[in-house]
């Protein structure tokens, strides 16, 4: 099983309220120190040790996947599941990059369905996105997510979203959003609460970032069981005018959860490198 990771991370940066946001040094250092825990949940895989498991996740930890409907609580459910798939994993399992914001995280991973979610086409090995809360340097929280095709081709609610905040016109992102949505982006202190909410927070990006252009790199959400798969959200890449005015592609994790009128809940996580890089953080 192919298990290369792109882990998408939520830790606390610093950021301030009223859209401050974190410096760059906050940044780096939030994605340092979550790389260490990343690269210890690596190991605990790659051993094969239920010791090295235990120690890389609260003893409270709660384990849910709309996929398989598997919901487990507690490291004894999660060492047993480990127990079951160590026999099955090649001891590969690598990680690269992060994606900061707070308190939280994802990630992205080949499978070939030894999880027991399969993809509906054949278009190679299935992706999984896990969702990641920490505490106290561990891994209290674990979603997992799947990406498969049909989150990313046209007419998706995936690659509507990066049309919409590619065409400058808040109006047309407030569409995709049901009247009561909540849109958090932790690490610049942003909370929009409410579909006229996002609008205005919408247009406020389009001030920042004009010209910006969103493309859908993977997107993602709950597969295996559904006939018509519920989306989760993607990673991007948005591309906007950078130093020097030159354009410049800072790279964007979303995550969502939707009712029957569109997202009602939204959070937004960013990679570190790009975004300083870009100079989206002083």
């Amino acid at each position: 099983m192919r298990r290369h990771l792109v882990w998408v991370v939520l830790v606390v940066t610093g950021a301030c309220a009223g859209g401050g946001g974190p410096s760059s040094a906050d940044v780096r250092a939030a994605a340092e120190n979550f790389s260490g825990i990343v690269a210890e949940v690596d190991a605990a895989w790659n051993s094969g040790s239920l010791d090295a498991m235990r120690a890389v996740f609260t003893e409270d930890v709660i384990h849910h996947d709309d996929s398989s409907l598997n919901h487990f609580e507690g490291i004894d459910a999660i060492l047993a599941m480990a127990s079951t798939l160590f026999p099955r994993l090649d001891g590969n399992q690598t990680t690269s990059p992060v994606f900061v914001g707070e308190e939280a995280g994802v990630g992205v991973s080949g499978t070939d369905g030894v999880l027991g979610v399969t993809r509906a086409t054949d278009e190679g090995p299935l992706e999984e996105v896990d969702v990641f809360e920490t505490r106290d340097g561990r891994v209290a929280y674990w979603r997992p997510f799947f990406a498969d095709e049909r989150f990313s081709e046209g007419g998706s609610l995936s690659a509507a979203y990066a049309a919409a905040w590619s065409s400058g016109d808040a109006e047309a992102v407030g569409l995709l959003y049901s009247p009561g949505a909540v849109r958090e982006d932790g690490l610049f202190g942003d909370r929009a609460e409410g579909r006229q909410a996002v609008v205005r927070s919408a247009g406020e990006f389009f001030d920042r970032h004009p010209a910006a252009s969103w493309e859908l790199m993977v997107g993602y959400g709950d597969v295996g069981i559904y006939t018509d798969p519920a989306a989760r959200g993607g990673i991007f890449g948005v591309t906007a005018p950078g130093p020097g005015d030159q354009p410049c592609r800072v790279e964007v994790a979303v995550v969502f959860e939707t009712d029957d009128q569109g997202i009602l809940q939204e959070s937004i996580y960013y990679e570190p490198d790009s975004l300083v890089a870009c100079g989206w953080v002083d």
